[in-house]
């Protein structure tokens, strides 16, 4: 058996399924019978490569296409024997899901497969095992000869379908979960398989996560109060949108003031009072000038909102007269 190496190559593929299969000379075949080698393989990737973060779960990203041409030595059809053929697949069962569909190594991605009949694309079994994905079928179920036939199999055979959340960006090489090979095999239900090439790699690009602050607090207002209704509390929110997953940093800094409890209280030395700011979602209190992490996930990631609580205390002399805390806010995400 000779084995040639797959080519990964960009453009557009044949969308119908075409198997041909012609007679060969012997020396065009130097295999043995009811195997086959591949040669002008082109795989090829048709549709998004950079996937952005907004796009819904069970969008179809694009197509897998596959143009081979190959050459199989027949075995002779004895009497009792179902046929005189080859089946080609893709050894992928490791990887099966459920129906069409293959996990990949790639969570939020799924193959599914694009059936085209009993002899073309289809979840069947290939050389005995159940979940392979049949590409074709060599030669036919009549009585003849050892016979070496050669053709070409063209087929957009699989779908790449986006079935999750994809919450790390960046290129990653896709490919099936487990390791698959393209193989061989006289029938459908009896084995041996045997291997031709490995299934290719198609490099993917997934976009980050864009959000943008649609509100941001300006004021925090206590009004007018007298020392006896301390503590005071007072809410305020961040409001933001975003396409996607997203982990959301809050860092808060006093302008002015003496840190207190270890950087979690500030103290206005004039007016004897103390500023603590709660984190409601992850309820604790905030350390000053240490970032506050919030995780955006989906179905909340497109409208999404940072919840703090203003706290007001009395130090340890509190005086009489207006005045003003002042925090800086800065928020990054990713």
């Amino acid at each position: 058996m000779i084995r040639r190496p797959a080519t990964l190559l960009h453009g557009l593929a044949l969308a119908a399924c075409l198997l041909q299969a012609l007679p060969a000379r012997a020396d065009e075949c130097p295999v043995e019978p009811n195997q086959c080698y591949f040669t002008n393989q082109q795989f090829t990737y048709d549709g998004e490569r950079y996937i952005s973060a907004g796009l819904p779960v069970g969008s179809v990203l694009g197509t897998l296409n596959l143009s081979l041409d190959y050459a199989c030595r027949l075995q002779e059809y004895l009497a009792g024997e179902a046929g005189r053929y080859i089946v080609l697949g893709i050894a992928s069962e490791a990887s099966h899901r459920q129906g069409n569909d293959f996990a990949t190594n790639i969570d939020g991605l799924v193959y599914r497969v694009i059936p085209s009949g009993q002899d073309g694309v289809g979840v069947k079994q290939v050389g005995g095992v159940e979940k392979r994905i049949q590409l074709g079928v060599v030669g036919d179920r009549s009585l003849g000869p050892s016979q070496c036939v050669s053709g070409s199999l063209s087929n957009s055979f699989i779908e790449v379908l986006k079935n999750g959340n994809i919450d790390t960006p960046g290129t990653y090489p896709v490919n099936f979960r487990e390791p698959a090979l393209f193989v061989g095999s006289r029938w459908n239900n009896t084995p041996p398989a045997y291997p031709i090439d490995p299934f290719p790699d198609v490099a993917l690009t997934f976009l980050p996560t864009t959000c943008e602050m649609t509100d941001a607090p300006t004021r925090v207002d206590f009004g007018s109060f007298s020392k006896n209704q301390l503590p005071l509390q007072r809410r305020f929110e961040f409001h933001w949108q975003c396409d996607g997953g997203a982990v959301i940093r809050t860092t808060l800094s006093p302008a002015s003031g003496v840190l207190a409890e270890n950087g979690s209280a500030l103290l206005h030395e004039s007016a004897g009072l103390l500023l603590k700011i709660k984190d409601l979602l992850n309820e604790q209190y905030v350390v000053f000038n240490q970032p506050v992490e919030h995780v955006v996930r989906s179905p909340r990631s497109l409208s999404f909102d940072t919840t703090f609580e203003a706290e007001l205390l009395a130090g340890a002399e509190v005086r009489p007269g207006p005045f003003e805390f002042v925090v800086l806010y800065t928020t990054e995400y990713k």
